[in-house]
């Protein structure tokens, strides 16, 4: 008899939303004025750690460009925005 192990599981990406808010904002975690970009977390099925198809979204949120903290959305900033 001839056994193999199926390796699955699921793992979350953080893909950028398309027409998401971008723009300039001071970052609680490193202290200096920095771009932000509006982000969606996707959880993915993975079999053998390849990401197959996605189960799941999360809430959107922005991330920090330059330390990469991840922090809710502020009320007061709504729709698209570039930086200035």
């Amino acid at each position: 008899m001839i056994g193999f192990i199926i390796i699955w599981g699921h793992k979350w990406q953080f893909k950028p939303v398309q027409a998401g808010w971008r723009g300039n904002l001071h970052c609680p975690q490193c202290g200096t004025i920095e771009t932000f970009q509006e982000m969606q977390p996707v959880k993915y099925f993975t079999l053998y750690w390849l990401p197959l198809f996605p189960t799941s979204r999360g809430e959107p949120f922005i991330e920090c460009k330059k330390c990469g903290g991840k922090f809710n959305k502020p009320d007061e900033i709504e729709g698209p925005q570039t930086p200035s």
